[in-house]
């Protein structure tokens, strides 16, 4: 391969999360590499306010038009879900994180619909390769489209983009008091199940006067709903809400929990469970789909349609501190395996094979 175009155009906005961290991590993993990669956003975005070279340090170029004395080794790269109109001279690489579009409940319905339309296009596309996160995604997408199944390779995110030395729990008394809390950190929707972490949170706090929760994240699908189950809760005076976190209160709220809940009932990879393990910070997770991949033997595995299952592991957390010693060293131990330069390595392999 002689140069990578890599679409950026999710690293517009100020604050990324999900796709734009894997978009910039992935980046800055190739140029460690020595990669001659060329990042680049729609035509369509160009004359918009953006955020790419304070993610990047590097200015984006717009893509069309881009001038090519030849496409002899040249690989086009969308990381999120895309390949942009004019790249069909090139060999192409799409990343598809997941395919919640095609689970119902998950989306708006307008939303599902448009998304399961522009899934089904790309498919259609045949891209050179498409990459996914996790081999459970892989095999949801060998079984709906199969005419593309031999396209697909699966490659691992990295986690240590938050890896921090010597981090220091929260002393602040708002956060860290006696009695501890449990953490969650994603988007507040019906997808990541924080409608049966409040009630399991619920449950717990009847028996426990102390322990309260963080819920740290914006607004999904239901999201309104989810909140005001939270401020009708019986314990909503112990459930903060704190909204969208730099970096560092992130690594902060991880080192210092009791326990990262994610009892989620889809994910195409599941990234938040490995940034608690290597910040610390015990997990429970559930106990099918990619979580169950991604988590290997060191977290503890909830049934996520049940509120009790999450709270009766809640509550062994807090009765069994050698218990939270073991998944904290396991986790740290499992989540240093998972790094940006090895997704880097696997990534270029694939590009040069193309």
């Amino acid at each position: 391969m002689n140069q990578l175009i890599y679409d950026v155009t999710c690293l517009m906005p100020e604050k990324i999360s999900g796709v734009g961290v894997y978009t910039k991590n992935l980046y800055l993993g190739l140029k460690k590499l020595g990669v001659n990669i060329e990042p680049v956003i729609k035509w369509s975005r160009a004359f918009k306010k953006n955020h790419v070279t304070n993610h990047i340090a590097e200015k984006e170029k717009i893509f069309p038009p881009i001038s090519f004395s030849s496409t002899s080794g040249k690989v086009f790269h969308g990381p999120d879900f895309r390949l942009m109109s004019g790249t069909g001279r090139l060999k192409r690489v799409v990343t598809v994180h997941d395919l919640a579009v095609f689970h119902p409940g998950f989306n708006a319905e307008p939303f599902r619909v448009r998304g399961q339309k522009l899934v089904e296009e790309l498919m259609a596309q045949k891209p050179d390769c498409i990459i996914v996160d996790a081999d459970y995604v892989a095999q949801e997408i060998a079984e709906r489209f199969p005419q593309i199944a031999d396209r697909v390779k699966r490659v691992y995110l990295g986690v240590d983009h938050l890896a921090i030395k010597n981090i220091t729990p929260p002393e602040d008394a708002f956060v860290y008091k006696d009695g501890g809390y449990f953490l969650y950190v994603g988007h507040i929707e019906t997808r990541k199940n924080v409608q049966n972490i409040i009630k399991a949170f619920e449950i717990l706090a009847a028996k426990n006067r102390e322990v309260r929760l963080f819920v740290v994240g914006k607004n999904g699908h239901q999201g309104d709903e989810i909140l005001e189950q939270i401020v009708t809760s019986d314990y909503s005076d112990r459930i903060v809400l704190p909204g969208f976190l730099g970096t560092a209160d992130l690594q902060k709220l991880y080192s210092g929990a009791l326990a990262f809940l994610f009892p989620s009932h889809y994910e195409g990879f599941g990234l938040p469970s490995l940034e608690a393990m290597l910040l610390g910070c015990p997990v429970i997770t559930s106990n099918h789909g990619t979580m169950r991949e991604v988590a290997g033997d060191a977290a503890l595995f909830c049934d996520a349609k049940s509120a009790e299952s999450i709270s009766s592991l809640m509550e062994k957390i807090t009765m069994d501190p050698a218990l939270r010693r073991t998944l904290i060293a396991k986790g740290q131990d499992h989540a240093a395996a998972f790094t940006w330069e090895n997704t880097a390595k696997q990534m270029l392999n694939i590009y040069n094979s193309l």
